[in-house]
């Protein structure tokens, strides 16, 4: 027995010195996260009973995670959350777990309406209103942090007819809890081609909206019960070739001309109530989509896909390529007025600058040294590759859409540059960078956006038909009315994503 008890006392000791192991280098690595947060005091005594015991490590990893989320996103810490505590003996006995289940179960309750032995019919209840449905956090620890942390949204719902009607209605919540406004959602999308290549240097990503034409994008796009309204091009006209490069800006008049055309284009068909869907083009035209978009819906909020930040301003950037600094200027931060861009000085003048609150940047790893400063001391939500390793691309969504819409009501833009996907991925873009997003979480972006039935246009930017591979071999589930090379297929598969494809 008393080796026995040894071993155990032991066990326990090392467990505790790899728990201060680790404890250490999270603090000089965020040592943000110290202030204001307790130490966890995790018991190590052999008289805990094995429950606690369990519960402890989960505890202590929680707060780890949590105490790292608020340093890095302070603004979280403003968000008010009210939770309503229902406690029962199995959360009491392992809160952590119990959570889990709940959400997990809620979340399936919401998609199939019956789990289990309970196949009973029930009669139809009318959906409620948001207002009824009263939001819950399932909490596992008492701690003031797991209070602040802006976590899915869980109605309390008495039966799971009323979850059947919830799960059907567009006034209630998607799979994830969060609330969905009650307006319509746009039934016929407009494709705007935006070949725009004069924001970088190379040459063949003018070619992808006739290439997204030609392997089958209207096709899928009809196939989801969607109208579809093919919008033409726009930059291909005769434009005034004077002062190409202002303030250092490369081919600014030129790009700007473009935009400009791109910019009304994008107001007309978001006035109109449909889906704006444009594809370029490098990522220079996201200041015309969206500010076309921003001036029907005054408070969009945007999610920028990429592996980089688009956020240099003319005196920060290194190459002066329009491509990498289109979400500064739809932010307001340039200094000085770039020649061709007189329509973007007037909308900023009409609408105010897009809030930096209001734009989450997902996927993200390469920045240059001046424009890494810019974004740190912005009030941009910034998810870098690092964190969606660390909480996975579900959680990253969670955090984004909390961060830029916590209140779940706002309509929403998603600018999806390519080379936010890892180079096996898409192979067929100019700026590619190695560990970016995996074809799978791609694809959840897309699907988790079209889930909250808030995505009012999409921007699809840098496929370069040019620098792509051959089509691969087709598998088995690949849709075959898609016939494109490999980036250019993704694209039209993002695309299906958004406006509503799912698995089931």
């Amino acid at each position: 027995m008393a080796m026995k008890v040894s071993a155990a006392r032991l066990s326990s000791q090392s467990l505790e010195q790899a728990r201060q192991r680790l404890r250490a280098r999270f603090l000089k690595k965020w040592p943000g996260a110290a202030q204001g947060v307790p130490a966890a005091q995790v018991a190590t005594s052999a008289a805990l009973s094995p429950a606690v015991e369990q519960v402890c490590p989960l505890q202590a990893a929680r707060e780890r995670l949590q105490s790292r989320y608020l340093a890095k996103w302070p603004a979280a810490d403003a968000v008010e959350v009210k939770a309503l505590k229902v406690e029962t003996p199995m959360e009491r006995s392992t809160p952590h777990l119990e959570e889990a289940r709940q959400r997990i179960r809620m979340r399936a309750m919401a998609r199939f309406g019956v789990i289990g032995a309970e196949t009973k019919a029930e009669p139809q209840s009318r959906a409620p209103s948001p207002a009824s449905i009263m939001p819950f956090l399932p909490s596992g620890g008492n701690s003031q942090l797991s209070r602040q942390i802006p976590m899915p949204y869980i109605p309390r719902m008495s039966s799971p007819a009323m979850l059947r009607a919830a799960s059907t209605t567009s006034s209630t919540m998607p799979l994830s809890g969060l609330p969905v406004p009650s307006f319509a959602r746009p039934r016929t999308v407009s494709l705007i081609g935006a070949p725009i290549a004069d924001g970088q240097p190379l040459g063949g990503v003018d070619l992808a909206p006739n290439a997204l034409r030609q392997a089958g994008l209207q096709r899928i796009v009809e196939r989801l019960n969607l109208s579809f309204e093919d919008a033409g091009n726009v930059g291909i006209g005769t434009y005034e070739l004077t002062d190409q490069s202002g303030a250092g800006v490369k081919n600014s008049s030129i790009i700007g001309q473009k935009v400009g055309e791109l910019h009304a284009r994008a107001k007309a068909a978001a006035a109109a109530g449909n889906f704006v869907l444009t594809v370029g083009g490098d990522h220079s035209i996201a200041s015309g989509s969206i500010t076309g978009v921003h001036a029907t819906h005054p408070d969009l909020s945007v999610i920028w896909v990429d592996a980089h930040a688009d956020c240099n301003t003319p005196e920060s950037s290194e190459s002066k390529n329009y491509h990498g600094m289109p979400l500064a200027h739809v932010l307001g931060w340039f200094q000085t007025k770039l020649p061709g861009f007189d329509w973007c000085d007037q909308h900023l003048s009409d609408f105010g600058p897009l809030p930096e609150s209001r734009v989450a940047l997902v996927g993200i790893r390469d920045l240059d040294a001046k424009e890494r400063q810019i974004v740190k001391n912005s009030g941009l939500h910034v998810f870098t590759m690092s964190d969606i390793d660390c909480f996975g691309i579900g959680q990253v969504m969670e955090m984004a859409l909390a961060c830029v819409d916590h209140a779940g009501n706002r309509p929403l833009h998603l600018s999806f540059d390519v080379d936010g996907c890892d180079p096996a991925v898409a192979p067929g873009t100019g700026t590619r960078a190695q560990g970016g997003l995996s074809y799978r979480e791609a694809h959840y972006i897309c699907e988790r956006l079209a889930e909250t039935k808030r995505l009012v246009s999409m921007d699809l930017v840098e496929v370069n038909p040019a620098l792509d591979g051959e089509p691969r071999p087709r598998l088995h589930g690949d849709d075959e009315d898609i016939t494109g090379t490999p980036t250019v297929s993704l694209g039209i598969e993002l695309v299906a994503s958004a406006l509503g494809k799912a698995i089931l």
